[in-house]
């Protein structure tokens, strides 16, 4: 009887040691809620990071297609271009001289709010905006690419009477300028250009957002050899007229043999930080791209500015050849 009795007492104070106290589980619990913290504070941070890379990407991805749009349109830009006579004051023939009715032009301050340089061509894109002439696949357009500061131009109207309207929306732009076939300008004077800049000041100018983020375009033309046909990146191809006196200069109603283009995008969650009035933030110097031997030098110190701002970016750069550019010196 006694054993037995002994044997019960030794089973029970087992099982009363085996248990486990309030202090044993609220401690097991506080390890619990630190690992689920824990675990929750790195899947915050992978799916932060995934957001971030993943509009990166896709930031990058619509200025890289924007870039190689340029590219291709560029290297397809025609001028045209023919010799005729000059006449002296009792109209004989005098010398020759090239001519064009077309005209190409790089540069700064082509465009009202125009951002860093653009460029202004014609070539045989084939698009109009009548059905009379859309199986005509080689007409002529004018083209043109430039980067400009400006609120979302897609934001509906409806936006400004609501009480809590969302805030607008500022970016850095690349636009493109593509004038229907029907609308071409260019043929109306054989200088100025006013073909492009009174089309774009239009109540329904031909122009579209091709990339946002794009905060630099920097157009140099160059010969065949690579050397530079610019000092300060200005190109017109007619700069030079007859009355002007003189020898013909070799850029007069002449296309480069080369373009070289380079673009700064930025990503999206920089600009956000950024770009946060109606005035553009001042991200490119304007000291900055003004002579192309310089250019490197330039982009080096472009790049340092960033990179001190945390502004993540990328530099898009290549060489463009002009098929129908026929280089005469």
């Amino acid at each position: 009887m006694k054993q037995a009795i002994s044997h019960r007492l030794e089973r029970g104070g087992n099982a009363h040691l085996r248990a486990f106290t309030i202090v044993e589980l609220l401690v097991a619990s506080a390890v619990l809620v630190i690992i689920l913290g824990v675990i929750f504070s790195i899947t915050q941070q992978t799916s932060a990071a995934w957001k971030s890379a993943s509009s990166k990407i896709e930031t990058f991805q619509r200025a890289r297609a924007a870039f190689e749009a340029i590219t291709q349109t560029l290297g397809e830009a025609t001028l045209f271009n023919y010799y005729d006579y000059e006449y002296d004051s009792n109209q004989n023939p005098k010398r020759y001289y090239r001519k064009s009715d077309l005209h190409f032009i790089s540069g700064k301050s082509l465009v009202s709010a125009q951002l860093t340089q653009a460029v202004f061509f014609q070539t045989p894109a084939g698009y109009s905006s009548s059905q009379s002439y859309q199986n005509l696949e080689s007409l002529l357009n004018a083209c043109g690419f430039f980067v400009t500061y400006s609120i979302d131009d897609s934001r509906p109207d409806f936006l400004a009477s609501l009480p809590s309207q969302p805030k607008a929306r500022y970016r850095f732009r690349l636009m493109e300028f593509l004038q229907p076939s029907q609308n071409l300008a260019v043929y109306a004077s054989s200088s100025g250009t006013g073909w492009f800049t009174s089309a774009i000041a239009s109540p329904a100018p031909p122009v579209r957002q091709i990339a946002d983020n794009v905060i630099a375009l920097v157009i140099i033309p160059r010969t065949s050899q690579g050397g530079e046909l610019t000092t300060d990146y200005e190109y017109d191809s007619r700069s030079w007229t007859p009355t002007s006196g003189g020898t013909q200069p070799a850029t007069s109603n002449q296309l480069p043999p080369l373009v070289e283009v380079v673009m700064v995008a930025i990503d999206e969650s920089s600009a956000a930080r950024w770009c946060t009035g109606s005035s553009a933030p001042a991200l490119v110097a304007g000291s900055l791209f003004g002579n192309p031997s310089s250019l490197q030098i330039d982009l080096d110190t472009l790049a340092g500015s960033l990179a001190e701002k945390h502004i993540t970016y990328r530099i898009f750069r290549t060489t463009v050849a002009l098929r129908n550019a026929k280089w005469s010196s």
